[in-house]
């Protein structure tokens, strides 16, 4: 799903009241504490996340998940036991209503994500 927002504001604005705000914004969380140099923007209809290289990462509330788009989730976990049991496709983490951020992996993999993008690990995002 797109949504039509021209600011970040705008786009929380617009989500519904539900689980997907909340988590969407349990992520906003974790990225500001791993990267509160980070700045937020909408980029292909979706709240993202830019650094001084561009575009890092992606967020957007799905009708079933909300979707964390990094870019090659291989590059980060080459043989995915940090996100073991989650719901991923190639480049995005499928983050479900009765998914605890810390205990999926989610909370490790994004701390390990921004210091690899920090380090100069690019993932095409």
């Amino acid at each position: 799903m797109q949504y039509d927002a021209a600011t970040p504001k705008d786009y929380l604005a617009g989500l519904d009241d539900d689980w997907r705000k909340a988590k969407l914004l349990e992520v906003c969380d974790l990225i500001a504490d791993f990267a509160p140099e980070w700045r937020q923007d909408i980029n292909y209809g979706m709240l993202a996340y830019r650094y001084d290289r561009g575009p890092a990462l992606h967020l957007n509330a799905q009708k079933r998940y909300v979707g964390v788009y990094v870019g090659d989730i291989a590059a980060i976990d080459p043989d995915g036991t940090i996100l073991k049991g989650m719901d991923c496709g190639k480049s995005c983490i499928r983050v479900k209503k009765a998914n605890d951020l810390d205990e999926t992996g989610v909370s490790a993999f994004l701390e390990k994500f921004v210091a690899l993008r920090k380090a100069g690990l690019e993932t095409d995002c």
